[in-house]
């Protein structure tokens, strides 16, 4: 095979998104949703995780988001100054190698906004030059090409997407004032390839690593000390020792743990008899 069919045979995998591990961004289709539905509009809350490795931000005043399969909206319900974004923490882990080589930033977004951009912070500053919606209404690719910065002592690089000023400073967002989000990719190179779609088995254990939700079922025997055992193995290793709630069989929290065991690749508690232990992580 000559070399420039082997060119054009690469350029037609790029074209068709099919080399895999390009994202470094994790459930940047919003396909995963660990934590509840949110198919109907949902109040924001700032800095809160919704959909699996996403957190809402708006600044002020009000607004929603919703799940709307594939993309995520968010919408003002009140005038207020601020931004109306979503931001994703992308390990450190995966980056430290990749110190001042060129990336780029992408996302779909539908909105009548001219403030709708993608942004990057690394722990000391937000990276300009990014190319904002041009308010059409339609979708539009908004992209952001930089130099990938030292970010070992933020631990991570911050993405944002979103009705966001330059820097992230506020705007000024009118009431009913939205903003449609789908495919959000941080990928080498200084171009926008085609959004590389993972299957929902992947994107759930890149999720899982993370965040994960455990249902324990139900122990009804007990022991000499009068608890039972409830132990389980995680799907997928943690990245460090989590946080965990018991929310219980009602969804609500329980007293009935008497001992917690938590370690990044399994957990295990003593439950009062009869009790079950529905964890989130």
């Amino acid at each position: 095979m000559s070399k420039a069919r082997g060119l054009a045979d690469l350029g037609n995998v790029y074209d068709d998104g099919a080399l895999s591990n390009r994202n470094a961004v994790i459930n940047g289709e919003f396909s995963v949703s660990q934590r509840g539905d949110y198919t109907s509009a949902t109040v924001m809350t700032d800095n809160a995780y919704t959909l699996d490795r996403w957190k809402t931000y708006r600044g002020g005043g009000t607004a929603t988001f919703q799940d709307m399969g594939g993309s995520l909206k968010l919408t003002a319900t009140s005038a207020y100054t601020g931004t109306l974004s979503i931001r994703q923490h992308v390990e450190w882990l995966n980056l430290k190698t990749r110190v001042d080589q060129t990336f780029t930033l992408s996302a779909y977004m539908k909105t009548t906004s001219s403030n709708a951009r993608v942004l990057i912070y690394d722990g000391t500053g937000w990276t300009t030059g990014a190319t904002a919606h041009s308010g059409s209404g339609q979708w539009e690719l908004v992209t952001l090409t930089f130099t990938m910065p030292n970010a070992s002592s933020y631990g991570s690089i911050l993405v944002a997407v979103g009705i966001d000023g330059i820097n992230s400073a506020n705007v000024s967002i009118s009431n009913g004032e939205n903003v449609e989000i789908k495919q959000v990719q941080l990928e080498v190179g200084d171009i926008a390839t085609p959004f590389e779609h993972r299957s929902y088995g992947d994107e759930l254990a890149r999720c899982q690593r993370y965040f994960q939700r455990l249902d324990g079922g139900a122990y009804n025997h007990t022991m000499s000390d009068g608890y039972g055992r409830a132990f389980a193995w995680y799907p997928v290793s943690m990245r460090a020792n989590p946080t965990f709630t018991n929310v219980g069989g009602n969804g609500t929290a329980s007293t009935a743990i008497n001992r917690l065991y938590v370690f990044q690749a399994s957990a295990g508690a003593n439950i009062g008899s009869g009790s079950s232990l529905d964890a989130e992580l």
